[in-house]
């Protein structure tokens, strides 16, 4: 099976590729937008140039599977290729997939529901609008209370988008007017806002949490509910749409998090450890931003039946029931699972059960600390831990504090630290404080031997406690007047030593013995060397 995926270096399109590549006898061909051949996916078996358009539209047309992404799409090479096929007469079969976005249902009318008390919140005050009115409470409290119905795949005959999804909305129409052909089946997925695999649209979010800037803004109230899906899971969409070809046209690419603007924007903050209050503006003053059109649509949309985990299916706990005990289940990074049933033969019998495998299902906020570590893994961004010592007068406080205002990284201070430990009431803060006494008293007695100094094993208890209670896994941190001796770094910073388990014994295997000497060195040791005579 040919398939064709355009610009194949693009952030939808790498996931795509990656999760197609599971299919049985796939072959990848696609086009690339960019210059670096490090983002192509090895799974990609060759490249087609986009200047040639002759060849260009001879791949296409012998392809079984065709996947656009207008994310990433030239909209002039596209209208071309609509054209073509649809002027063509093409013998085989052609499965044809155009990614869409959300943003084509920005306006689209919709009903709304009153909010469960749970998740009601109680109103704030607001600033006055520009024209010196206030809104009334009861309408505030009204608007916040309520969210909109959710909208089905069902009902994109019904949606509207803004003047820049325009053309879009077009070309999603053009696409599904080549289902008249016969010989083509097209498919429209309209995927919410994506993240994952190193951010695209949220981008400018992640990289501002993770510097701890001050520049996090809500937009409004932030109470609007923003439709998203994971990069992983909207590939794995378009998977399954290649091996089913269900008899829906348009499908929702969406998670089951109901989120809204503030909700994402704390979890993020809240997730890389910023601490500041996050404050809003109102939509005129972000007009200007980047994706603040997408930051501000008001939308709850249900996925694609084809989006059912396997958990809420009946014919998955029916078909467990028919599994005899101790079968093998393995599960491909497909999302297929198989069961592996031993005959009375001998024989090995493989039945595979196809099933969506969820990466997010619970969306962004449930799932940030994996988004998190994604990014960090996706842009090669390392914690940077800094600790710095000097003697009196090194002025090591003074680097340290121009580090942390260079790298914008958090800058500690070991004395606060153990004293922040010291005044907690916990069994560590408790041997701290006894141990303090003792050092007082023993300052205090000129013919006392000791101790003088806190103990390297409290100090670095103290130290890593205090850390623990701070976000610094994925910024790092700059310590500065720590550690004092090497013990303290070996019990802080170095990892245990390997133990023997319990009950096991270590078997030393005995030195080998030395070689026999030769007969020069016999003599030798026979006749010691006696000193010479002067």
């Amino acid at each position: 099976m040919r398939v064709f995926v355009n610009n194949v270096d693009g952030f939808l399109a790498g996931s795509v590729c990656a999760d197609i590549s599971f299919l049985e006898d796939c072959y990848i061909v696609g086009t690339q937008k960019g210059c670096d051949v490090n983002l192509i996916p090895p799974v990609v078996k060759k490249l087609v140039p986009r200047l040639e358009v002759r060849a260009l539209l001879k791949t296409i047309a012998s392809c079984d599977v065709v996947v656009y992404d207008l994310h990433d799409a030239d909209f002039e090479e596209l209208e071309v290729v609509l054209r073509v096929l649809r002027k063509s007469e093409i013998s085989q079969d052609i499965v044809f997939i155009l990614i869409s976005s959300v943003g084509v249902w920005s306006r689209t009318a919709r009903e709304f529901e009153q909010l469960p008390e749970a998740e009601q919140t109680p109103v704030a005050d607001t600033k006055p609008s520009e024209q010196g009115a206030e809104q009334p409470d009861s309408t505030r409290s009204e608007n916040l209370s309520r969210r909109p119905l959710k909208l089905k795949g069902e009902d994109y005959t019904c949606r509207l988008c803004p003047p820049k999804f325009l053309e879009w909305r077009t070309i999603e129409s053009y696409v599904l007017a080549l289902k008249s052909k016969g010989t083509i089946r097209p498919y429209v997925v309209c995927a919410g806002i994506p993240y994952g695999n190193g951010e695209d649209a949220f981008f400018g979010l992640f990289k501002a949490a993770w510097e701890t800037r001050d520049t996090l803004r809500v937009i409004g109230s932030g109470k609007n509910y923003l439709p998203t899906v994971h990069a992983r899971d909207l590939a794995r969409l378009v998977r399954c749409l290649i091996r089913k070809t269900p008899e829906i046209d348009y499908h929702l690419a969406v998670d089951r998090g109901d989120v809204t603007q503030r909700q994402l924007i704390e979890a993020v903050a809240r997730q890389f450890g910023v601490s500041y209050a996050i404050e809003q503006v109102s939509v005129l003053e972000a007009v200007l931003a980047e994706f603040a059109d997408v930051l501000t649509m008001d939308l709850r949309l249900e996925p694609s039946s084809l989006m059912e985990s396997p958990a809420d299916t009946e014919e998955r706990s029916n078909a467990d029931t028919n599994i005899k005990e101790g079968d093998n289940v393995q599960q491909d990074a497909a999302g297929r699972t198989e069961e592996e049933i031993v005959t009375v033969d001998g024989d090995v019998a493989k039945q595979q059960r196809p099933a969506f495998r969820w990466w997010c299902e619970a969306g962004m906020v449930a799932n940030i600390e994996k988004i998190a570590n994604e990014f960090c893994l996706w842009r090669s961004l390392r914690p940077v831990r800094i600790c710095i010592v000097g003697p009196p007068g090194s002025c090591a406080d003074l680097l340290a504090a121009g580090l942390a205002s260079r790298f914008h990284l958090p800058l500690f201070a070991s004395e606060a630290l153990i004293e922040e430990q010291r005044n907690m009431d916990t069994p560590l803060g408790k041997q701290l404080r006894e141990k303090t006494d003792e050092i007082l008293t023993s300052q205090g007695n000129p013919k006392s031997s000791g101790p003088f100094f806190l103990p390297a094993s409290l100090t670095s208890q103290a130290i890593e406690a205090s850390l623990s209670l701070r976000s610094t896994a994925y910024r790092g941190f700059i310590l500065s007047s720590f550690p004092h001796t090497a013990e303290e770094f070996g019990l802080t910073f170095m990892e245990d030593a390997l133990t023997p388990e319990s009950g096991t014994e270590i078997h030393e295997e005995p030195a080998p013995s030395p070689p026999p000497p030769s007969k020069g060195a016999k003599a030798a040791a026979a006749d010691p060397p006696q000193a010479p005579s002067t």
